[in-house]
């Protein structure tokens, strides 16, 4: 399944961050739903095993006031001894949102019978979401990075070739609102041009803009502190085409692009170093 699944995907021009999410959900799906049932994951995957997978993986208070699952010890262990999961007990609500639509999903692609589409699927989800709110269990949206430690984070960059473009990279994230990392890493000498003593960066592809419409909102301005530093990492780097933020390697060679995980690591290093410096 899984392997159809994503040749689908892949025909619907999804994300690799995307992609790499619904593997991860339909590697679980197949793997517990083997544990479960003995048996391998086909599509359609009936209505009660959709169901069976939500109280297995959703928490509520039993009549003692204790929060239970229907997931059975002996398989969640198992689960967790093929490395299918981190650790024991129910995942978070988003995790277990995530993972019914990545199978409702697949179905809608497979033109298969949907079972997440049936009016007691969708009620339990409801009810579900309503119960963990109702006990203050939903996710909290996680703070942006404020200026203030923005700004402490740029001080643990040095003068470096690296520093250069830590600096560089970590002033352009948080220039014009805010840039997720993919975009960070897409950032190119051919999507970004200079205007003066500022750049333009032309994010022509987003979460919000997936089809890559022209659009005003599209040009998003580099300028002041992040224009300079900016400047000072393309000077150092001598990059006159290509990615902006790349891989610097011993010796101050200058390698291959930054991945999105790569541009999260330097703010986690930046981190890392301030926790340091403040024992």
């Amino acid at each position: 399944m899984a392997q159809a699944a994503e040749t689908a995907l892949l025909r619907q021009g999804e994300s690799e961050n995307t992609l790499r999410s619904y593997r991860s959900a339909l590697r679980y799906w197949a793997a517990w739903f083997a544990l479960r049932y003995g048996r391998p994951i086909a599509l359609p995957v009936p209505e009660a095993a959709v169901i069976q997978f939500i109280v297995d993986h959703a928490q509520r208070f039993d009549a003692d006031g204790r929060l239970v699952s229907e997931l059975p010890p002996s398989l969640d262990q198992a689960l967790v001894a093929q490395g299918f999961k981190g650790k024991p007990g129910c995942p978070a609500l988003t995790t277990l949102v995530h993972r019914v639509a990545v199978l409702s999903k697949i179905h809608q692609l497979e033109e298969a019978a949907n079972p997440c589409e049936q009016p007691r699927v969708r009620e339990l989800l409801s009810k579900t979401r309503r119960g963990y709110a109702k006990r203050g269990a939903l996710p909290r949206k996680k703070p942006a990075l404020t200026r203030e430690p923005l700004e402490a984070l740029l001080h643990t960059c040095d003068d470096s070739l690296s520093g250069l473009r830590d600096r560089a990279l970590l002033l352009f994230a948080f220039a014009s609102g805010g840039r997720r990392r993919s975009e960070v890493a897409a950032a190119s000498m051919e999507n970004t041009r200079r205007q003066g003593n500022d750049f333009i960066f032309s994010l022509q592809h987003s979460k919000t803009n997936q089809l890559g419409t022209d659009r005003v909102e599209n040009d998003k301005p580099i300028a002041g502190k992040a224009a300079v530093a900016l400047s000072a990492w393309l000077r150092a780097s001598d990059i006159k085409s290509g990615p902006l933020f790349r891989r610097v390697r011993r010796g101050g060679v200058v390698g291959e692009p930054l991945s999105a995980a790569a541009v999260r690591d330097i703010g986690k290093r930046g981190l890392k170093a301030l926790l340091t410096e403040a024992r």
